[in-house]
């Protein structure tokens, strides 16, 4: 390899309508000299030179070196024009060797192999029935909008700040009077802490409550992240059965020094059961001996179909034990990023700082707006029209599978909530039902996928996303599914 190379132009593939030519030239002369096609010390022609043989401008290849300079690629010496570093020989490869080839490639945690197990999904982006999923197609789109444009109008220099990080003022006000008038929650805004999301509350709850090698309970089947979530803060993860009332209590107190019990109780995740008033005040009683605190997930309670929304945990408790987490991911659109916890008068202090202090914070001029859309009357307004539009869609799901599905299937008719699960018979393989529906555009949760100990088969399905009319349809093809691997299995 010569020590000076007067013309670079073989080195240089350029795509001008592609643009980026600067970083094209840069990618490029980077390229050659880890492939080791420009030597330690060879030096590089004259920036005006290569400009005209590329037919560029000057301005352009300048940039380039320069970049490469800052780098450590490239040295720049007055009167020695521009030469390629030396650099550790370990770090070069041969022409055409791949740059991983003798290299491991890193490997993942267990926690997130377990987030990657939770979804199980082909690539057709399925409307039907993905879970978790409000209608986005009823999103009061010229409401929020009107909202977000004049706080975005009027912006205040605190909602730019590292200031508020446990929430504006306003906002935690809005939301501590619309949970009293809706769901009989019973807290100051001081003890309200906006996060993003539940998945942020699951992760600052166990932060903030249970040291590493410390107990949290959860319901079992029950929310799949959540589960991962606490494994991720160190603690150990007890499973407790759920019936027909909701989490078992007796249970529950076989479990020794547990910190903190989270539970769907309004709506239980994923069997939809509602707890009842006798086994809430046993749950509330048993904390309150242990000393433990009651994660409440109240995640999508607003849509209920049957009767009116049940009263909160909180609210039963007056605030001493319970941790109440909502969201507004279900009511309005999970692209929002924002979701609540109402903390006991214990706990605030403390995670008032823990959730911004790991990033958990939501941009204060959407705070700022969705407080307008709750002091306006807008969400109020939104979840009332949704919840007729929902229960609609539930009752063509139920009474569409429940004509379809063949025998051995059960088929809830929801009170409540966005989803329904449809039990299966035991000679089911719930997850191979699940990868079959993917491959055809459905979207379906294998229940045996968000059981411990609990067993059973099942599918998780959502019927907030899809269209009215996609919903029968949909449903009939994944009964078809679902027979022709009940026929194999036998």
């Amino acid at each position: 390899m010569p020590d000076s190379i007067e013309d670079l132009g073989w080195l240089f593939v350029l795509e001008p309508e592609r643009g980026g030519l600067e970083r094209q030239i840069y990618r490029q002369v980077l390229g050659a000299i880890l492939d080791r096609r420009l030597a330690t010390g060879t030096r590089l022609p004259a920036t005006r030179v290569l400009a005209a043989r590329l037919g560029v401008s000057r301005g352009t290849v300048v940039a380039a070196f320069d970049q490469l300079v800052a780098e450590g690629y490239l040295t720049a010496r007055t009167g020695r024009g521009t030469a390629v570093a030396a650099l550790p020989e370990e770090l070069l490869r041969a022409p055409g060797e791949s740059r991983g080839s003798s290299r491991r490639i890193p490997s993942l945690s267990r926690r997130a192999a377990d987030f990657a197990r939770a979804r199980t999904r082909g690539g057709l982006e399925p409307r039907c029935f993905q879970s978790g999923m409000p209608s986005i197609d009823d999103f009061p789109r010229k409401e929020w909008a009107r909202c977000l444009a004049a706080r975005a109008r009027t912006i205040r220099a605190a909602d730019l700040t590292y200031d508020n990080g446990a929430g504006l003022p306003i906002l935690r006000e809005a939301i501590v009077m619309y949970l009293n008038r809706a769901r009989g929650v019973v807290a100051h805004p001081d003890q309200v802490v906006v996060i993003p999301s539940s998945q942020a509350g699951f992760a600052v709850a166990a932060l903030c409550v249970a040291d590493p090698g410390d107990v949290i309970a959860m319901e079992d089947p029950g929310y799949h992240n959540a589960r991962t979530l606490f494994v991720g803060a160190g603690a150990k993860v007890a499973p407790v059965p759920v019936d027909e009332e909701g989490i078992d209590v007796a249970a529950l107190a076989a479990v020794s020094g547990f910190r903190l019990v989270a539970v769907t109780p309004s709506h239980q995740y994923p069997t939809g059961v509602t707890m009842s008033l006798e086994r809430r005040l046993r749950l509330l009683d048993l904390a309150s001996a242990r000393g433990a605190f009651v994660l409440e997930d109240d995640y999508d309670s607003e849509f209920r179909y049957a009767e009116r929304p049940i009263a909160s945990l909180q609210g039963l408790d007056g605030g001493r034990n319970v941790i109440y987490m909502g969201t507004f991911s279900k009511s309005l659109a999970p692209g929002i990023r924002c979701a609540y916890l109402v903390l006991p008068e214990s706990l605030a202090p403390a995670m008032a700082l823990a959730a911004p202090g790991i990033g958990n914070v939501v941009s204060g001029p959407v705070q700022a707006a969705l407080a307008d859309f709750i002091n306006e009357g807008y969400l109020t307004a939104h979840v009332g029209r949704m919840r007729s539009i929902y229960a609609e869609k539930s009752r063509i799901l139920s009474e569409t599978l429940e004509d379809s599905l063949p025998e051995g299937c059960t088929v809830p008719t929801p009170r409540g909530g966005l989803q329904l699960l449809v039990r299966l018979p035991d000679r089911a393989d719930d997850v191979a039902i699940c990868t079959s529906l993917a491959a055809i555009g459905i979207d379906a949760r294998p229940l045996s996928a968000l059981s411990v100990n609990a067993g059973g088969q099942g599918l998780f399905l959502g019927f907030a996303l899809p269209r009215p009319e996609e919903i029968a349809p949909a449903a009939r093809r994944l009964a078809e599914v679902v027979a022709r691997h009940l026929r194999e299995a036998r």
